[in-house]
């Protein structure tokens, strides 16, 4: 049996579903089906916090459904997720709605982070009742993704200080959208075209000033928020932020040579990047 703490033998009890009892030389309830894992490893299942199943986003839709998805992770020993329900026409209760159609096709557990995407009364309404009722704990916003998820400073803090409010934790994409989009531009007029433009369209520095204005932004509001970090000069920015008193925690970096991945949607870990990758365009300082 192996756990987050240690390492040990042991028989398991399974009931209903559920772990009912640890320990050596239980004793197997009558009518029970017997496993025999002596000299294999008993592993809990893994948590993903971070997936993307059939998504739609600016053209494309992500290529695994919520069936295809869990398949995949249970045949790697993922057992649940967290998957993103984006609004439609920024009504969230109308995202979540449909996301939980979405997952009707799954086959294992699941929950939802919601994205923020808009600012308003309404929105500050839903965002209660998702909490309330729909037990919704996390809440995402966009700092890039122009013209689709994006939201600006204000709409940014008014979100925290509203998620603050609810308990939920506040989840930030950290790129300098302005900076993206220009990036954007500038790689398509040299040419590039195919996925490794957008590794390209978006140095380090967009994300590292991203990162900083987030996490200051939170500071405004006293609020507690997690950065997704894909590039590993931001951890810096990170750590230096937290030693000084600032409240923020890092997702793990995509890459450790500080470009992004392109791939299949998995509600799994893909493999990692390869390749070395030099941004058409760059940010002094």
């Amino acid at each position: 049996m192996v756990n987050a703490d240690q390492s040990f033998q042991a028989d398991v009890l399974l009931s209903g579903g559920l772990v009912a009892a640890i320990g050596r030389s239980l004793a197997a309830p009558a009518g029970s089906r017997v496993l025999n894992a002596s000299g294999l490893l008993v592993l809990p299942g893994g948590i993903d916090p971070h997936t993307h199943l059939d998504m739609p986003f600016m053209g494309a839709v992500t290529v695994d459904n919520f069936r295809s998805g869990h398949a995949a992770a249970l045949a790697g020993g993922t057992t649940c997720h967290l998957d993103f329900a984006l609004p439609l026409a920024h009504d969230l209760r109308a995202g979540f709605d449909a996301w939980q159609r979405k997952a009707a096709s799954g086959c294992m557990d699941y929950g939802l982070h919601v994205a923020v995407t808009s600012w308003g009364e309404q929105v500050a309404a839903d965002m209660a009742t998702l909490v309330a009722e729909h037990g919704v704990n996390s809440f995402k916003f966009f700092m890039a993704y122009k013209g689709a998820l994006m939201v600006n400073d204000a709409e940014l803090l008014a979100g925290m200080a509203r998620a603050k409010a609810l308990g939920a934790l506040t989840m930030v994409h950290a790129e300098n959208g302005e900076a993206v989009e220009h990036g954007r531009q500038a790689t398509f007029e040299a040419g590039i075209t195919g996925p490794e433009g957008h590794a390209l369209s978006r140095p380090a520095s967009v994300e590292d000033e991203a990162t900083g204005r987030a996490i200051r932004l939170a500071g405004c509001v006293h609020r507690h928020c997690t950065v997704r970090c894909s590039k590993p000069g931001v951890l810096t920015r990170l750590s230096l932020s937290m030693q000084a008193g600032e409240r923020a925690a890092v997702r793990g970096a995509r890459d450790d040579r500080g470009r992004g991945c392109s791939g299949r949607n998995r509600a799994r870990s893909g493999p990692a990047c390869r390749g070395r990758a030099r941004p058409v365009w760059h940010c002094a300082g």
